[in-house]
């Protein structure tokens, strides 16, 4: 039981994320935090509050380096998650066509005392920056689970409105769109009752570069 409550949190927390649609920059330091979900509907739907909070470090003109910890599991199960990954800015946006970035993360669930749940992503991202202020991005990620042994999707998009070195950042996402929900144990948003439709909010300060 305690396994199988384990492994729900982890695949669940991995939701806690938002895209970064683009590479941080060479040189630069980024602070990011995170408060996201699929939500459950209660009425109303509501997110479940997930929250994330981590650091970026671009270490090449298009790449970088990013790591998290997942404070909704320590909190609440003391559960400890981490992630690390990276992302690269594959092209570059010219006129109408999209900037696309690809990454990949994994990532490590632990009590400590009995061993550690992993798992994986990969993503795609395509975004368009607008007055130097305005980054739409749609975005395909691919999750892997060690013990499920199966790929699921979760497609998304959303808008980063950057206030100089602030960013500030709104989601949504299709997490698993091909899973049907009609037997699930919770009341997911769930378009055509497949996968959870999910939302999520962030806030990203870029520290000044050396």
């Amino acid at each position: 039981m305690r396994a199988l409550l384990a492994t729900a949190l982890m695949l669940t927390s991995g939701c806690g994320l938002i895209t970064r649609a683009r590479p941080t920059p060479r040189g630069v330091l980024a602070v990011e935090a995170a408060l996201a979900g699929p939500a459950v509907v209660m009425g109303a739907p509501i997110p479940l509050p997930l929250a994330t909070a981590g650091a970026s470090y671009g270490i090449a003109e298009k790449a970088d380096l990013s790591a998290h910890t997942h404070l909704t599991t320590l909190a609440t199960y003391r559960l400890a998650g981490f992630d690390l990954g990276g992302s690269f800015l594959a092209m570059e946006q010219r006129g109408g066509a999209p900037a696309v970035s690809l990454g990949a993360r994994g990532y490590a669930f632990t009590h400590f005392s009995d061993g550690a749940l992993l798992y994986a992503d990969a993503s795609a991202t395509a975004s368009w920056l607008l007055r130097e202020r305005f980054l739409s991005y749609v975005d395909l990620t691919a999750q892997w689970s060690l013990w499920e042994k199966r790929v699921v999707l979760a497609p998304a998009l959303g808008e980063e409105v950057q206030f100089g070195r602030l960013g500030l950042q709104l989601e949504a996402r299709w997490h698993d769109p091909f899973y049907d929900t009609r037997g699930a144990s919770a009341p997911w948003l769930s378009p055509f009752k497949r996968g959870a439709v999910g939302f999520a909010v962030g806030a990203r300060y870029r520290f000044p570069s050396p």
